[in-house]
């Protein structure tokens, strides 16, 4: 199993989250995936990212290192 899907689950269990498929929620937890979206746009240390939807913080964490 991938790091990410260890702790997504973790962080599931851990809070006893309850994700709603029928909603379309869905976690990102194939790292390849992540860092694509993470190195596709230009992004430079100075820039304000807005999320929408940030789920469990997945996608936010790389987002950190980047802006």
């Amino acid at each position: 199993m991938s790091r990410l899907l260890d702790e997504t689950k973790q962080l599931i269990k851990t809070h006893r989250l309850k994700p709603a498929h029928v909603s379309g929620q869905n976690f990102l937890i194939c790292e390849d995936v992540l860092d694509r979206i993470v190195s596709g746009p230009d992004i430079a240390k100075e820039d304000y990212i807005l999320e929408i939807g940030p789920g469990l913080g997945v996608l936010t964490n790389h987002l950190i290192t980047k802006a």
